[in-house]
């Protein structure tokens, strides 16, 4: 059995706590956006903010701050950011921070717009307030929109020259153009640019360019070596884009412009129908350009002279004239040249003028730059007819001599040719002659002229005789003739001396010491020439009746100064007086031939050397002589030395009566 118990029951109180829990968080909220009221797009601006944490929680980094572009104050997809900045530190509670940066506007529609600001535009913190995270500041935006208005360049041009071309870019937008840009110039065979067309030029554009302002350019183009026809130029403002512009269809503009070539044509040819070898003739001819374009650069005309009327390079080239200037299209020029024939047999020719002649130029047509007329050339034939001068002449004497050439070529023998004159001991002209004298005609000769030339020539000083002078016309073949075979012309010549004998010498028989002995000769020439002056006539006296060196002059020597012709004689007299002391031969004859000497006496030449002293007085003859001799005429020693004395002593039996002389 269960003992009963008594229970007591305690009831459970049961307890419910009721918590109210806060969030705490930061509260990011713009209070300040300053911007600029416009930009240009494309440009750049300066923009600042302030965000102020509301709450008290700190926020904690990082995040991003974002700037929009809208077209209105209300943020939504549509709208671009156009710059971000992050915030790598946190923002106390109640606190505040300052950002400021460069933001790079986008190239959009100019007009009014709204920079919106939104703090955390990612969503990277917890707020207590996500709706009021942004500020809108109205924006105008403003864009240059660069345009070409005007391209200028000739409507038809050489290929490979150059050109100028000019274009006017302006600014039609509301913003200003900053640099740098370039402006490409294309060359198009339409009006559209596309990837296939050239450029010719590029031109960077390093200034800005206001709104509603312009610039004009101007360049010097090459132009490319493409095939002939019609092309266009086209022009591109900011060709690589570097100017955000909201309008890129209107940056270009085009020309059009005929490409072709040159087409020079030589159209006529003047010049003589028949010349001469080595003439000097003047040919002018004149060269139009057929082309649609003008020819520009420099090239050269050339005039040949062929024997067929096609030319080649073998042809021989008669002259150049060279041309540098501009020729317009359908427009010509003249050229006069004189050319000198060349030396050349006569006959029949051609003169080949050739435009352009070492292709300079490109030319649309190459095979028309020729003209061809025909031309004689005549030969002239020069041949002496006369030779004239003294056949009998002094040797070495200088004579006139003339003579004659005729030209019976049918040529004109053009200047300069020389005639030469040989000394020759036969007819016939060899490079061994003398020549003795020469002439250089500088005049033409005609056909069937003649002329006549008066020279001087000195004949050699060679032996007495036979010669020849032979004249040589043309000598040194500076003339093309018809006959170079008949050019010599020769003359015989003697040269000869003179012969003076004296014909007669009287004087008196006998003479006395003191008194004038006249003397009278007669002189004669009895040579073929004259004898020219100077020359001496001398008298003699001598024991004998034979001159020779022993013999002793009388001191009256005549000199003649005239000439004397061949038989011409001149008489001459003198008076002469013979003195004591004067140095004479002993009259009659010579001492030699006396068997005995001592019949007629001895004289005898003693001689002593090594001897001092200068007069006779310092020497006193003592001694014996070193050595002795015996004369047997009186005269003075030859070559005996220096420093020796002399004495001459003995006496003379006179053989005969008579006069003597010591």
């Amino acid at each position: 059995m269960i003992p009963k118990h008594s229970l007591s029951v305690v009831p459970f109180a049961y307890f419910i706590l009721a918590l109210t829990a806060s969030l705490i968080a930061a509260d990011l909220s713009p209070t300040s956006f300053v911007a600029p009221s416009n930009g240009v797009g494309g440009g750049q601006i300066e923009v600042s903010w302030v965000v102020t944490n509301r709450d008290s929680a700190i926020a904690l980094p990082s995040w991003t701050d974002t700037i929009y572009l809208s077209s209105d104050q209300v943020l939504d997809v549509l709208d671009s950011p156009i710059a971000s900045f992050t915030r790598s530190l946190p923002c106390a509670a109640n606190g505040s921070y300052v950002q400021a940066g460069v933001v790079t506007l986008p190239a959009a529609q100019p007009g009014s717009w709204f920079l919106i600001l939104k703090v955390d535009s990612a969503g990277t913190l917890s707020e207590t307030n996500e709706a009021n995270n942004q500020l809108a500041v109205a924006f105008t935006l403003n864009a240059p929109d660069l345009t070409v208005t005007n391209l200028a360049a000739p409507a038809s041009a050489t290929l490979g020259q150059q050109i100028q071309v000019q274009w006017t870019i302006r600014n039609l937008g509301s913003g200003e153009a900053q640099p740098n840009w370039t402006d490409t110039l294309y060359i198009s065979t339409d009006p559209v640019l596309d990837g296939s067309d050239a450029v010719l030029g590029s031109f960077t554009r390093t200034t800005k360019l206001p709104a509603g302002q312009s610039y004009l350019q101007s360049q010097t183009i090459t132009l490319p070596s493409a095939a002939p026809g019609n092309y266009y130029l086209i022009m591109r403002t900011d060709s690589g884009n570097s100017v955000a512009e909201p309008n890129e269809a209107n940056n270009q503009a085009s020309v059009a412009i005929f490409l072709g070539l040159p087409d020079l044509v030589v159209t006529s040819i003047s010049n003589a129908p028949a010349v001469s070898t080595r003439q000097r003739v003047e040919v002018n001819w004149s060269v139009r350009n057929l082309a649609p374009v003008p020819a520009k650069g420099s090239w050269t005309d050339q005039i040949y002279l062929p024997t067929d009327p096609q030319w080649d390079v073998t042809d021989l080239s008669l002259g150049t004239a060279s041309r540098s200037s501009t020729v317009a299209s359908s427009n010509s020029y003249v050229v006069s040249l004189t050319a000198q024939m060349p030396a050349v047999p006569p006959g029949q020719y051609y003169l080949i003028v050739r435009a352009d002649n070492g292709n300079s130029l490109r030319e649309s047509n190459e095979t028309n730059n020729d003209r061809v007329v025909s031309v004689r050339i005549d030969a002239p034939n020069l041949t002496p007819t006369a030779l004239q001068f003294s056949r009998t002449v002094l040797r070495g004497r200088t004579i006139p001599i003339s003579w004659t050439v005729r030209n019976p070529g049918s040529g004109n023998a053009a200047p300069n040719w020389t005639d030469q004159i040989y000394f020759s001991t036969d007819d016939v002209w060899d490079p061994q002659d003398q020549s003795i004298g020469q002439f250089t005609r500088d005049a033409a000769l005609g056909p069937g002229a003649e002329y006549s030339q008066f020279q001087s020539v000195t004949l050699p000083a060679t032996n007495a005789g036979n010669y020849f002078l032979i004249l040589r016309v043309d000598s040194g073949n500076a003339l093309y003739e018809s006959n170079e075979a008949d050019n010599d012309l020769a003359s015989p010549i003697t040269l000869a001396v003179a012969d003076l004998a004296p014909v007669g010498l009287a004087a008196p028989a006998k003479a006395a010491f003191g008194q004038p002995l006249p003397i009278t000769w007669t002189v004669t020439n009895q040579g073929p020439v004259d004898a020219l002056p100077n020359w001496v006539d001398r008298l003699y006296v001598s024991g004998d009746a034979t001159l020779d060196a022993e013999d002793q002059p009388l001191g009256a020597d005549y000199t003649r100064t005239l000439a004397l012709g061949p038989g011409q004689s001149y008489e001459r007299s003198i008076s002469v007086t013979f003195n004591p002391g004067v140095p004479a031969v002993i009259a009659g004859t010579n001492l030699s031939p006396f068997a005995n000497p001592a019949a007629v006496g001895t004289i005898t030449r003693e001689f002593w050397t090594n001897v001092s002293g200068r007069l006779v007085r310092d020497f006193n003859f003592q001694g014996t002589a070193s050595s002795t001799q015996a004369l047997v005429r009186f005269e003075a020693p030859r070559d005996v030395g220096d420093q020796y004395a002399a004495r001459i002593r003995g006496f003379v039996n006179p053989p005969k009566t008579g006069m003597y002389a010591f």
